[in-house]
């Protein structure tokens, strides 16, 4: 690999590429631009510092060295990775992609929180846009030092360290130049009403969460390859306002999900079903757990749901515990 192609690599890398290892406190949500209609975050601060990840270090670590052992090696990125002064797996906190309705990869924004010494991370990145032969080009918004990454055959990809803590990339600089007008504080942000609805269900605190509204779910099963019948699913996603998820490793893994309704009124009526729907399937499943271990498991996971309202949201939370996470993995097919 000539050296020109691993300088490239090896800056895009820092923006993007640690998309290839586990990532991820939570995104400043007020950096987002106002069209965002989807949104996931991946926490790896919080998941390192969970009670159910420390009783399982060693297999952790098992698998973070296999992980490494199966990620192509790249000479270039590793030597900009040592010169910003920037352990991928110790200094990134978390990872976050959003983005309008619709697949357009140009629209993407992806913010990177970590560990970064600023002086170290833009003297490596001005070395290797002086060894780029002009792929790597430098310009400013406002105060905000920006790096224009050409990698042949990829996206042009625009990323700047708004902040001591905040790498933030994009295929547009248009995107770029709002969020930096956010991070200063004068531009404000203005979701959609669901939208807003649906950030106020998730929080940093939570190992990795989602948002997406129902225009954003069903452009996404229009195109997405394996769905069956595409348009009806995409036609009854529309239907809805939006979904957020949220998993979260303490002692044991948390699960939530919330649907967004059109007011409080419709939530309520929407819990009330679902609870009534929820002890019906309980008692189904409880009923064949008597003489199936599979639908034992099933009923275990059951018995922690929960159902509720909370605002314009329908809430479900539940869990899975250590026991039950052993049982399920015992139970999948080699």
């Amino acid at each position: 690999m000539s050296r020109l192609r691993s300088v490239r690599l090896g800056l895009a890398a820092l923006a993007l590429g640690a998309l290839l290892a586990p990532q991820a406190r939570g995104a400043d949500l007020k950096l987002l631009p106002n069209d965002t209609e989807w949104f996931f975050s991946i926490n790896l601060k919080q998941m390192f510092d969970s009670p159910i990840i420390k009783a399982n270090k060693e297999n952790v670590d098992q698998l973070i060295a296999l992980a490494k052992a199966n990620i192509p090696a790249n000479e270039g990125a590793e030597k900009f990775f040592a010169a910003a002064g920037f352990d991928v797996l110790r200094d990134t906190i978390s990872i976050s992609v959003a983005g309008p309705a619709g697949v357009d990869p140009d629209r993407l924004v992806v913010l990177l929180e970590g560990r970064f010494n600023k002086e170290k991370l833009l003297a490596a990145a001005d070395a290797a846009a002086r060894d780029s032969a002009g792929a790597v080009k430098t310009s400013k918004i406002g105060e905000v030092k920006v790096y224009e990454i050409n990698v042949p055959g990829e996206k042009v990809i625009y990323t700047g360290l708004i902040n001591d803590k905040t790498l933030v990339a994009s295929a547009s600089k248009d995107i770029l130049t709002d969020v930096v007008a956010r991070s200063l504080g004068t531009k404000k942000s203005a979701f959609k009403k669901e939208v807003k609805g649906l950030l106020g269900t998730i929080t940093e605190k939570q190992s990795l969460n989602f948002v997406a509204t129902g225009a954003a779910l069903s452009k996404m099963a229009a195109v997405a390859p394996g769905v069956p019948n595409p348009d009806q699913v995409a036609g009854a996603l529309g239907q809805i306002d939006g979904l957020a998820g949220a998993v979260t490793l303490t002692k044991e893994l948390e699960f939530q999900l919330a649907v967004n309704a059109k007011d409080e009124d419709t939530a309520q009526k929407m819990a009330q079903g679902a609870q009534f729907g929820l002890a019906a399937i309980k008692a189904m499943v409880q009923k064949k757990a008597e003489t199936d271990a599979k639908a034992q498991i099933a009923a275990d996971v059951l018995k922690t749901i929960r159902v509720s309202n909370t605002g314009v949201n329908l809430m479900i939370r539940g869990e899975l515990t250590v026991d039950v996470i052993e049982r399920i993995f015992k139970n999948l097919p080699m």
